[in-house]
């Protein structure tokens, strides 16, 4: 059975929010509830009997796939509208993906109660965490097209970075970036953001922090060690092509 993907469409023509709006974890869970509840909605709807049977079916064309999205664009519309007045969510943006090609994409309600801006598919939104699971799978794009290794070590890649303990610091390997187990604290440093250090700053301070135990042994959700992936994978050594014509090679529909 053929299936789509549900994503959020984020450009860049809204400034970002302050740091006492980012700071509502209310507004967070909510959206993320909305998010996750039209995603239900959508597999609900694709996976019902009717459509399990056409599963069984020789493969369809992608015109095919098309059209069954477009079907359900009804549904899903009237399902956000409902969802975001039962939340209480001023707004959001929703895309369709089928077939590696965004087939549906819309905005939905405004920018925020008090400046009454509507929303849009270029609209930017403050997602969280759910950017480590889009670095991550960046970050694997350029070791299957061998620009990087796992294996690599991260010194190799970023000579100023340091931790406490230079035996850490000389092992950690590309892979223990995204992984959470560095041995540092929980959220290690992340109020410098607040304090707006720059990132090279923050990934500097790591080397003053003593960790809390060993290494690769222990969950520890950290934010700055993912901070650090982004430049690496823009060094020259690992990516000679800009960022537009990256995102063209990989066939990210909206950019």
């Amino acid at each position: 059975m053929e299936v789509f993907t549900v994503a959020p469409c984020v450009a860049s023509q809204v400034p970002p929010q302050s740091a006492a709006e980012i700071s509502k974890p209310k507004v967070y869970c909510r959206v993320l509830l909305v998010f996750l509840s039209s995603l239900t909605i959508v597999v609900a709807l694709t996976l019902n009997p009717s459509n399990t049977a056409k599963a069984t079916e020789p493969s369809k064309t992608k015109a095919t796939m098309e059209d069954r999205v477009q079907e359900l664009i009804p549904d899903i519309e009237a399902y956000i509208v409902s969802g975001m007045k039962g939340f209480d969510i001023p707004g959001l943006s929703i895309g369709i993906v089928a077939n590696n090609r965004l087939v549906y994409a819309k905005g939905f309600g405004v920018r925020s109660k008090s400046n009454r801006l509507p929303v849009d598919t270029r609209t930017i939104f403050q997602i969280g965490s759910t950017t480590k699971a889009f670095l991550t799978t960046t970050m694997a794009i350029m070791v299957d097209r061998g620009k990087l290794q796992w294996d690599d070590r991260v010194v190799d890649l970023y000579p100023e970075f340091q931790l406490k303990d230079p035996w850490v610091t000389r092992e950690f390997r590309l892979f223990d970036l995204p992984a959470q187990r560095s041995g540092l604290p929980s959220l290690v440093n992340d109020i410098l953001v607040m304090l707006n250090f720059k990132e090279p700053d923050m990934i500097r301070s790591l080397g003053h922090v003593e960790p809390v135990s060993s290494f690769r042994t222990t969950f520890a959700f950290t934010n700055i060690t993912h901070l650090l992936a982004s430049p690496l994978w823009q060094k020259p050594r690992v990516l000679r092509i800009g960022m537009r014509s990256f995102r063209r090679n990989c066939s990210i529909p909206w950019a």
